[in-house]
């Protein structure tokens, strides 16, 4: 039993080097498995694709010079004309990065990693 009363859940088996036997899990909003967390991705899951392909364009736009995630918010708070903040973009940053759109050098300009658009095979 825990504190509370509540009966404690397994935290399953420990594997080598003391971390649990299982496959890591992909990274899915939300990150945090809350209420307001997933409502909140609920809420924001129709526009994804469309928040993800402004902050591509930005990117784009960037050019070689590249971008850092507060330039991105900063490019699309002037945009769309209202307060875009950092953290708001790292996630559709993070997924393009899954998808193998973008990447991130150790290049840093005012404290963040410079993201650059990855070059593609022409096909």
């Amino acid at each position: 039993m825990g504190r509370w009363g509540k009966r404690r859940q397994s935290r399953g088996q420990q594997g080598l080097l003391g971390f649990a036997d299982r496959a890591p899990v992909k990274r899915s909003p939300p990150a945090v498995r809350s209420s307001t967390s997933i409502a909140a991705a609920r809420r924001v899951a129709p526009d994804l694709a469309r928040r993800e392909a402004e902050v591509l364009e930005i990117i784009c736009e960037a050019g070689e010079r590249g971008a850092t995630r507060k330039e991105i918010a900063a490019a699309l708070s002037e945009k769309l004309g209202r307060r875009i903040e950092q953290c708001s973009v790292t996630g559709r940053v993070d997924s393009l990065k899954d998808k193998n759109l973008v990447w991130e050098g150790s290049e840093r300009r005012d404290g963040g990693k410079v993201l650059r658009l990855r070059k593609l095979p022409r096909e």
